[in-house]
């Protein structure tokens, strides 16, 4: 993990403004709600102030609050992309190491909800060991949200993460 400070940030996008003059900016860090709060605030008030560009981002649904948002809006966010990965929560704490409630997902897109933002949502299909009636636990959960879009993938066990060793010690797929 490796992250910028803000000042770093703000002078690399002064500089793309300046020399490409987009209209619009696809950040593609995996979970751009990871920053503190404080931290949040500041680039907020310096990128409305010296960017000011709509832009787009993704997150994680559980690190939705309503202040991280509401400086989000603030900033120009146009549209942003959530992982929920797998609606059950025994299973994606399981396989995916994440421990949140599904009551915990749920409350973070009625803020974004709220704030009208449009958002779109991750899911993953294809993991070791789901069932039918897990898949099915992924569309209950979202059948309870209004996103504009909803992705769905197969998974892919890629080289150096935890679900790729889990699969080789499995036998589900071989190290080459």
């Amino acid at each position: 993990f490796r992250q910028k400070s803000i000042e770093r940030f703000i002078s690399e996008l002064k500089h793309l403004k300046e020399k490409y003059k987009p209209d619009y900016i696809y950040f593609s860090a995996e979970s751009f709600l990871t920053v503190k709060i404080k931290e949040l605030r500041k680039l907020a008030r310096i990128y409305k102030s010296e960017i000011a560009l709509p832009f787009w981002c993704q997150s994680r649904p559980e690190l939705i609050t309503d202040e991280n948002i509401t400086l989000l809006k603030d900033m120009g966010v146009a549209d942003m992309q959530f992982g929920i990965e797998h609606g059950n929560e025994e299973f994606r704490a399981k396989i995916l190491n994440r421990h949140c409630t599904n009551k915990k997902i749920l409350e973070g897109f009625r803020i974004v909800e709220k704030y009208k933002i449009p958002y779109t949502v991750n899911n993953i299909i294809g993991f070791p060991e789901e069932t039918r009636d897990l898949i099915f636990d992924t569309i209950k959960l979202n059948k309870l949200i209004n996103p504009k879009t909803m992705n769905c993938n197969m998974l892919t066990p890629y080289t150096g993460t935890y679900l790729r060793q889990y699969c080789i010690e499995k036998a589900y797929i071989t190290e080459d």
